[in-house]
């Protein structure tokens, strides 16, 4: 599967793509959601991860509402946008890998 990653702390980014990476997975990284409809076109990802700070940002709008799964990452239990996924943080591996391929198989 391919997982585009939109977060914007390094370091967080940095786990979750050695996470998903060492699970095999495809996994691509940006931290500017203004760069993502370039990104995704040329990516093609199944799941958008996204752990961004402002979490009202408006995530569907910039994937579309045919787009990708998304899955984002809350240091909280704070429903947002009623059509993901979400996990609390912290996030153990497992746990994250296989959100992610839950959502990458209910993506096809």
């Amino acid at each position: 599967h391919r997982v585009f990653i939109l977060a914007d702390q390094p370091s967080m980014a940095d786990y979750l793509s050695l996470v998903l990476r060492h699970a095999g997975l495809a996994v691509e990284v940006i931290s500017d959601p203004e760069r993502m409809p370039d990104c995704l076109a040329r990516f093609r990802p199944d799941v958008v991860l996204v752990d961004l700070r402002d979490p009202m940002r408006p995530v569907r709008c910039l994937v579309g509402h045919a787009g990708p799964a998304i899955l984002r990452l809350s240091g909280k239990h704070d429903p947002i946008m009623p059509l993901e996924r979400r996990l609390i943080r912290p996030v153990q591996p497992a746990e994250l890998v296989a959100a992610v391929q839950a959502c990458a198989k209910g993506y096809r």
